[in-house]
C-alpha cells in the first residue's frame, strides 16, 4: 500500500499507471484522488473514458459469493490453466479461496490476469489466454512453512504481554457484619477441663433425679432448702408419730390384750417345761446307758 501511495503520488506519469488507477482507489482520500485524475488525466471525462475495462474488472472484486457449500474444516483452492502467446500452457494455483463465488464470477476475475503486464516473460504474456479452472476443498493435516512466525507462539506471547499490561484489581477485605443473635460458643471435647465435665456431669444428674422426684413439680419456694447440716423435719416428725402410737394403750382392745397376753405366758411356761423335760431325759437315758 505504501509502495503504490508513492509510486502514484510522487512518480512520472506513464500509460501503465493510468490504465491501472482505479483498482487503487482505496488506497487514496478524496482530496488525494481528484488531484490524482487532474494530474494524471486532466478531468474526470479523460478517467472515464481510458479507465471502462479496468473500472468493470473492479466490479467483479467487489462481488460477493452467492452459493451456498462451504464446508467447515476444508480449505479451498482454486487451480487455473492459462494458454500464453507462446503456444504453453501454464498453471496457476489461488490458495485460501472463497467457494461460494459461483463459475461465471470466478471466470471474470480469471480474466483480469490476462490484462496486467506484469505476467509478461521472454516469450510474450505468460498468462494470455484463459482455459480452466477447479476449485477444491481439502483437508490439510500438517503444514509448516519456516520463513513465516508461528500463530501460535505468537498469540501465546501476545496473550502473556497483554495479561501483564492489565492492571490487577485491588483485593476488598471482607468486613465482620454485626449479627443481632447471641452467639453460641462450643468448646471442644478434647480442650475441656476435668473439672468442666464433672460439673456437666453433676448438672445432667440432677436434672434427672428433679425430673423423676415428686417435688419438681411444686413451686421453688414450697421445696426445703437442702442442707446437709440440718436434720430432715419430715422424717422426724414421722417417727415421733409412731412413737405416740405405739406409747398410748388401745382402750378398745384392752380385755382381748390381756387375754393374748395369758395365752403367750402359758405358751412360753409350756414350751419351757417341754426343754427341761426334753434335757432330763436325755440325761436319764445317759444314766441307764452307764449302768
Amino acid at each position: 500500500m505504501d509502495l503504490i501511495r508513492e509510486v502514484y503520488l510522487s512518480a512520472e506519469k506513464t500509460n501503465t499507471m493510468c490504465q491501472y488507477l482505479p483498482y487503487f482507489q482505496d488506497y487514496f482520500s478524496v482530496d488525494e484522488w481528484e488531484s490524482l485524475i487532474k494530474r494524471l488525466y486532466g478531468n474526470r471525462s479523460q478517467y472515464f473514458a481510458q479507465t471502462i475495462e479496468a473500472r468493470i474488472y473492479k466490479g467483479f472484486l467487489e462481488q460477493e459469493g452467492t452459493l451456498d457449500n462451504r464446508i467447515e474444516g476444508l480449505v479451498y483452492r482454486v487451480e487455473a490453466i492459462f494458454e500464453g502467446e507462446d503456444g504453453k500452457k501454464h498453471k496457476l494455483t489461488i490458495r485460501e479461496t472463497d467457494p461460494t463465488i459461483d463459475e461465471e464470477l470466478t471466470i471474470n476475475i480469471l480474466n483480469i490476469l490476462t490484462t496486467l503486464s506484469i505476467f509478461k516473460v521472454e516469450g510474450g504474456q505468460k498468462f494470455a489466454t484463459y482455459v480452466s479452472y477447479k476449485t477444491q476443498g481439502t483437508i490439510i493435516a500438517t503444514s509448516n512453512n519456516s520463513r513465516q512466525k508461528p500463530q501460535k507462539a505468537a498469540d501465546e506471547k501476545e496473550t502473556v504481554i497483554a495479561a501483564a499490561q492489565v492492571p490487577q484489581p485491588e483485593k476488598v477485605q471482607k468486613q465482620s457484619v454485626p449479627s443481632n443473635k447471641e452467639e453460641v460458643v462450643r468448646v471442644p471435647l478434647v480442650d475441656r477441663k476435668p473439672e468442666q465435665g464433672l460439673e456437666e456431669s453433676t448438672d445432667f444428674k440432677n436434672t434427672v433425679s428433679n425430673k423423676k422426684s415428686p417435688s419438681s413439680a411444686l413451686p421453688k419456694d414450697d421445696i426445703p432448702p437442702k442442707n446437709s447440716n440440718e436434720p430432715n423435719n419430715r422424717s422426724t416428725d414421722a417417727t415421733e408419730k409412731k412413737k405416740k402410737t405405739a406409747a398410748k394403750p388401745d382402750t378398745a382392745n384392752k380385755g382381748s390384750s390381756k387375754s393374748v397376753g395369758k395365752v403367750e405366758k402359758k405358751r412360753n411356761e409350756k414350751e419351757t417345761k417341754r426343754r427341761v423335760d426334753r434335757a432330763l431325759g436325755k440325761r436319764k437315758n445317759r444314766h441307764k446307758k452307764k449302768r
